[in-house]
């Protein structure tokens, strides 16, 4: 087996073949994925703006594992002075472990479980793994609430990190898990990839998908002040067309379809009441000739596609 310092430096090494150095970064993925194995995967080909063709960046290879690293060195770093500390308190006869030191025991998937690898947090990770450790040195109970952002799980998941507590769910595996798998072929093989940039396609396949067949997709974003609840919604616009089809029942998918992107703020007590209309306010409102378009206006709006979810698998009221 291959230890992740020999894995990384496998990867940094130029003269190896491309393709080895890609699966030595999935060993290093292996030995510490605080998201999970695919999820981790998937914010590092992002992250790195890996492309389809190796060739055409090697050295985004560089980059994923180079972050990686960093990230590690802090939980090791934790997990060292842990260790250390227990040592020292077991030496004074405390051989039981104090309550607030109990997350240390973990496996680090469970620091921040990502069930759907294309949602989770997207600063770099390095900074996420600091705020985790941050939040679980507090000692305060992260059973209700994201230990990253502070959101209310629902559903035993934040839908603003997509984080889920506890780590890797038990069976039966949930129906998001399922149809995130879907997508995972395509997020291995790299193979959605566009535009000129070459990075990794900006909508999950199922999600790209959804938007084609008419259907919203919805993103939790940041609030004004405390106590509100904002969101971002794109809603594909209808033709004749596809009026007619929803009488029977069926779906038209195209290619070639206009948007309307809004983001509307809610009072968060009123959100799962009637009243929920009552002080809400639409912040912003645009609309998007074709999918090129609506991936720009998203970029000005500093939205990443990843983030945005079926409108069913959100608080969104409306």
């Amino acid at each position: 087996m291959t230890s992740f310092p020999a894995a990384a430096r496998r990867v940094r090494t130029a003269d190896l073949d491309l393709l080895r150095r890609m699966h030595m970064l999935r060993e290093c993925v292996l030995r510490f994925a605080p998201y999970g194995f695919r999820a981790t995967w998937h914010h590092l080909l992002v992250s790195a703006d890996m492309p389809r063709r190796l060739p055409d960046d090697p050295n985004s290879l560089v980059r994923a594992v180079d972050e990686l690293s960093e990230a590690r060195a802090l939980w090791t770093a934790e997990q060292s002075a842990y260790s250390a500390r227990r040592l020292a308190e077991k030496a004074a006869g405390r051989r039981t472990v104090r309550k607030a030191d109990t997350w240390h025991t973990w496996s680090q998937v469970r620091l921040a479980h990502c069930p759907d690898p294309e949602r989770h947090p997207t600063d770099r990770l390095p900074v996420v793994v600091a705020r985790l450790i941050a939040a679980y040195r507090s000692g305060e109970d992260w059973s209700q609430t994201c230990p990253l952002c502070g959101s209310r799980f629902e559903q035993r998941l934040c839908r603003r990190c997509g984080i889920e507590p506890c780590g890797p769910p038990t069976f039966p595996v949930r129906r998001s898990e399922v149809e995130a798998s879907y997508g995972w072929r395509e997020i291995w093989r790299r193979t959605s990839v566009g535009g000129p940039g070459g990075g990794i396609v900006d909508f999950a396949p199922g999600r790209l998908a959804a938007l084609r067949s008419g259907r919203r997709l919805v993103t939790e974003v940041s609030t004004s002040t405390p106590g509100r609840r904002a969101f971002v919604d794109i809603t594909p616009d209808l033709t004749e067309q596809d009026e007619s089809f929803i009488g029977r029942g069926w779906t038209v998918k195209s290619r070639y379809r206009s948007f309307r992107i809004t983001h509307r703020e809610y009072d968060e007590q009123l959100l799962s009441t009637d009243d929920r209309d009552v002080g809400a306010v639409l912040v912003r409102e645009t609309a998007a000739a074709d999918e090129t378009a609506l991936v720009a206006v998203l970029a000005d709006w500093d939205l990443r596609p990843g983030w945005f979810d079926h409108a069913s698998n959100t608080a969104d009221p409306r």
